[in-house]
């Protein structure tokens, strides 16, 4: 029997360092239909002209820009260009097993009301921390990210769970997920897109999980360290500002939204007392951002909420999961040390 085409997408910047490991994971693989679309996001580091050579040896469809166009838009060009009946998002800083693509078809035809999934991600580092396993939701509106940087060996981490949203850097799903509702909101550039884009499957009737079957050694943070601090937290905010206004539903953000602007007003305040005023602009700027851009934030909440089957009063039961108050402290300072 033919196996359904898999398509990797893969986003190139400045990565160098990752690809060949990356690629060569991905042609030792056991699933025999695959194929590989990176995007080159304007890389100053010697890597497109190794991608280049690749392209001439193996079956890579390469799309290169000249610019950085984002996280966002990088993965939506190659989506255009792929052709697969499931679609893998993977950030070149990984490696994994042979066995990996198989893994997560299978997980797909065991689960079909499975849209979007992720695997065990852990430090490429160290194996026994994991990276997370996706993430639940809080009234404070600040993402309960669930396992991040905890023991890998934990068995609260060691089974399959319904989560609010998953990981970019190794986001599986369906096609036709993505056919109904977009990938990601090009508009975001990068951070919070996956989590938009699984909030919006959860809205379309699709499940989203994690799965501790298969494991992925994941880099973490390579991309990061090119990023300006103002950079990484306005996106941040602004993002998670714009995907709540546009997905949530008017019964849950009018419980929500002043809670979570509170937070980020007293976040806002505490960087603002540690000198970090950066932060504390980049947070302004991100609100302002919103209320200065609401007419067309709420042209794409009709579109949004047009292909909704799901009422946001099921949906609450499995996406919010309110740790302890101690969680925020430790997200400020070192969310190792929390307690899940």
């Amino acid at each position: 029997m033919k196996k359904e085409l898999v398509s990797v997408l893969i986003l190139n910047w400045n990565t160098k360092q990752f690809l060949i490991d990356c690629l060569g994971c991905l042609e030792k693989q056991s699933y025999p239909s695959l194929e590989i679309v990176i995007v080159d996001n304007g890389s100053t580091d010697g890597s497109l002209p190794i991608l280049c050579k690749l392209k001439k040896r193996k079956k890579i469809i390469l799309i290169e820009n000249k610019t950085n166009l984002g996280f966002a838009e990088g993965n939506n060009q190659a989506y255009r260009a792929s052709h697969g009946e499931y679609v893998l998002t993977l950030n070149a800083d990984t490696t994994f097993d042979k066995s990996m693509i198989s893994g997560l078809v299978n997980f797909m035809k065991n689960h079909p009301h499975a849209g979007v999934m992720q695997p065990k991600l852990v430090f490429m580092s160290d194996h026994k921390k994991l990276d997370n396993v996706g993430a639940f939701q809080t009234w404070s509106g600040i993402p309960y990210y669930f396992g991040l940087y905890k023991n890998a060996d934990n068995p609260i981490y060691n089974q399959d769970l319904l989560v609010y949203t998953v990981k970019g850097a190794c986001l599986f799903t369906r096609r036709k997920v993505i056919e109904k509702i977009g990938l990601f909101d090009s508009a975001m550039f990068a951070y919070f897109e996956e989590t938009d884009f699984c909030h919006r499957a959860w809205l379309a009737g699709w499940q989203c999980w994690y799965t501790p079957k298969v494991l992925v050694n994941h880099f973490v943070g390579s991309t990061l360290g090119h990023r300006d601090i103002f950079d990484y937290t306005f996106y941040s905010f602004r993002n998670r500002l714009k995907s709540y206004l546009k997905n949530f539903a008017a019964s849950t953000l009018i419980v929500l939204l002043p809670l979570h602007l509170s937070a980020l007003m007293l976040m806002a305040l505490i960087n603002f007392a540690r000198g970090r005023f950066q932060n504390t602009q980049a947070i302004f700027k991100a609100i302002s951002f919103n209320l200065l851009n609401f007419p067309e934030i709420l042209k794409e909440r009709r579109q949004v909420q047009a292909f909704r089957r799901v009422d946001d009063n099921k949906l609450r039961q499995i996406w919010f999961k309110n740790p302890r108050l101690d969680y925020y402290y430790y997200l400020m300072t070192d969310i190792s040390k929390f307690q899940d």
